[in-house]
């Protein structure tokens, strides 16, 4: 079976990909801010909490996919100034 890494998970798109893979056949690894926003629970799915800054939060999981989609934004803007 193959693994794959999915960046972005939580977002719109992330969460159609994530279940495309799981129907599938997929064993998939999502990274996502916030455990408790995620809707999705599969036998063949691991949650990795963190930032995308975060490397050493993931980066071994990262390594053992066959395959990555980066689907994450990282935002650092702020539209109305304090």
């Amino acid at each position: 079976m193959n693994t794959v890494f999915v960046t972005g998970a939580s977002g719109k798109i992330g969460k159609v990909l994530t279940r495309q893979l799981l129907e599938k056949g997929y064993y998939v690894v999502v990274l996502v801010r916030d455990k408790l926003k995620f809707p999705l629970e599969d036998k063949n799915l691991r949650i990795v909490e963190a930032d995308i800054l975060e490397i050493d939060k993931y980066q071994k999981e990262i390594r053992n996919c066959d395959f990555v989609y980066h689907l994450a934004v990282y935002q650092r803007t702020q539209l109305i100034p304090k």
